[in-house]
């Protein structure tokens, strides 16, 4: 009687939310092409912002937790838009936390301390 050996396949676990697993690696890799612009004390903020574990690290939860608060945090409802003054433009449902998301996202702004 022979058995057969297996061995699992290896297989990236996608996290669950709006993005594809391609349009999470192009923000990923948004991020590490700015390092200084996104230093480890302003990720943590938005992982916080953004209810995932604050490592520092911008992973696929990371990027598709961002994805999910822009999706939630798009407009400004009704009930908040004054009269006469027109409602900021939606934002994209990209992962990246860019120049729209981040002011909308850190309205009082980000806690950013100046270097030695």
């Amino acid at each position: 009687m022979q058995r057969q050996i297996t061995t699992p396949t290896l297989q990236r676990e996608s996290a669950p939310g709006p993005l594809t697993d391609a349009q999470v690696a192009k923000a990923i890799s948004f991020y590490r092409r700015q390092p200084d612009r996104y230093p480890s004390p302003i990720r943590i903020q938005i992982q916080n912002a953004v209810g995932v574990e604050p490592s520092g690290t911008f992973d696929a939860e990371t990027i598709q937790a961002i994805a999910v608060w822009q999706r939630d945090n798009g407009g400004t409802p009704p009930e908040e838009q004054l009269p006469g003054i027109a409602p900021p433009p939606p934002l994209a449902v990209d992962g990246i936390a860019g120049a729209k998301t981040l002011p909308r996202m850190f309205a009082q702004g980000l806690n950013v301390k100046a270097g030695p």
